[in-house]
Order: C-alpha cells, then sequence, then structure tokens
C-alpha cells in the first residue's frame, strides 16, 4: 500500500519496483478508478 500512495502522489516509477508490486500497484489502480468512477453516478 506504501508503494501505491507514493506512486500514486507522483513520485514512484513503475520501472524501479519488482515486477510483483508493479503488478499490485496498476491492480490497485485499476480498483481506484472503478471506485470514482461508481461514486459519480
Amino acid at each position: 500500500m506504501e508503494q501505491f500512495i507514493y506512486w500514486k502522489r507522483g513520485g514512484g516509477d513503475l520501472w524501479s519496483v519488482d515486477a510483483k508490486s508493479a503488478d499490485a500497484i496498476l491492480v490497485l489502480q485499476e480498483e481506484s478508478e472503478k471506485e470514482n468512477k461508481n461514486e459519480e453516478k
């Protein structure tokens, strides 16, 4: 979660983390976007 928060705030780089962490960050981002779309409805 810490890596995701850091990445979300613009300080992270997916190329600087291992593949497993990058995958987790992308999954969390997708879920975050889905949640934001649901809140707008």
